[in-house]
Parts: structure tokens; C-alpha cells; sequence
């Protein structure tokens, strides 16, 4: 994970963070949160609890 300014990245590789750091010096928006598919800090793969009703 990394912030820079006022926003998040996370789930980062190698690649991934080059390819930030070069959007960002291009003057390019690159894609804010998690760079991996998943929702907010859901797990990869989706929710793992409290999936029905009790």
C-alpha cells in the first residue's frame, strides 16, 4: 500500500507501482484503491463471513 497526496493504493506489485509513479509523471490519473479485482477491504475472491441470514 501507498499513499500519495490524498489518495490510496493497495495490492501493489512491482508493476503495478511503476505503472502508477508513470501515469502520475505523464500527468495521467491512474486508478485509485485496490488494484486487484476486489471491493473495499473485502478479501480477494469476495466476503468469507456473514454471507446468509442467521
Amino acid at each position: 500500500m501507498v499513499q500519495i497526496n490524498d489518495d490510496f493504493y493497495e495490492d501493489l506489485t512491482y508493476e503495478s507501482t511503476r505503472a502508477i509513479l508513470e501515469d502520475l509523471q505523464a500527468g495521467r490519473t491512474p486508478k485509485v484503491g485496490p488494484q486487484v479485482d476486489r471491493q473495499f477491504s473485502a478479501p480477494l475472491g469476495g466476503p468469507t463471513t456473514l454471507k446468509g441470514a442467521a
